[in-house]
C-alpha cells in the first residue's frame, strides 16, 4: 500500500509542476498596478516635456536678443526681421514659432507655442547711453490652451534712460 501512496503522490507532484503559471486574477493585479502608476507618471512626463520646451524658447529668445545687440553693433539698427539675423543666430523653432521686430533704439521678439499647453514667451533688447544694452525675457503666467492671462509682452525703450521690462507675464532669467 505505502508503494501505492508513493506512486499517487508523485503522479500529484507531476500534475500540479504541469499547471503551474498565473491566474487570470494575478494578471489582472498585474495590470490595473501598472495602470495606476502609468496614471500617476503621465501628466509628471507631460508637465517636464512642457518645461523643456520652455527652456529653449526662453535660451532662443536670449540668442535672438544676443545677435540683436551684435547686429546693432555693425548696422547702427536693430533688426527688423529673422532674415536679418541669419548671420548671428540660427532660430529653430522647437515647438514655437518665432517673430521679431526691431528699430534705431530697441528690438523686440515673441515666441507662440505651435500647440498647446506650452507657455507664451515674449523678449527685448534696447540700446541707452554709451552704447549699454538693456534686455528682458517674459513668459506667460498660464499655458496656451488657457487663454486668460495667456500672454507674456515685453517693453523697452531704448534712448538716455533705456529701460526694459515686462508688461504682461512675468520676467524669467
Amino acid at each position: 500500500m505505502s508503494s501505492l501512496f508513493q506512486k499517487k503522490k508523485s503522479w500529484n507532484l507531476l500534475y500540479s509542476k504541469k499547471n503551474e503559471g498565473f491566474t487570470l486574477i494575478e494578471l489582472l493585479v498585474v495590470i490595473i498596478i501598472i495602470g495606476v502608476i502609468s496614471a500617476i507618471a503621465l501628466p509628471s512626463y507631460l508637465n517636464q516635456a512642457a518645461k523643456a520646451r520652455g527652456s529653449g524658447a526662453k535660451s532662443m529668445l536670449g540668442s535672438i536678443n544676443r545677435a540683436q545687440q551684435a547686429y546693432r553693433y555693425e548696422q547702427g539698427t536693430f533688426a527688423a526681421t529673422l532674415n536679418d539675423l541669419k548671420k548671428f543666430a540660427a532660430v529653430d523653432g522647437n515647438g514655437y514659432s518665432y517673430s521679431i521686430t526691431g528699430n534705431t533704439n530697441s528690438a523686440l521678439a515673441s515666441a507662440t507655442p505651435i500647440e498647446d499647453n506650452y507657455k507664451v514667451y515674449s523678449a527685448g533688447v534696447g540700446t541707452g547711453s554709451n552704447d549699454t544694452f538693456v534686455q528682458v525675457i517674459c513668459e506667460s503666467e498660464n499655458l496656451n490652451s488657457s487663454p486668460i492671462n495667456n500672454t507674456a509682452q515685453a517693453s523697452v525703450v531704448g534712448g538716455a534712460l533705456a529701460a526694459a521690462s515686462c508688461t504682461l507675464g512675468r520676467e524669467v532669467r
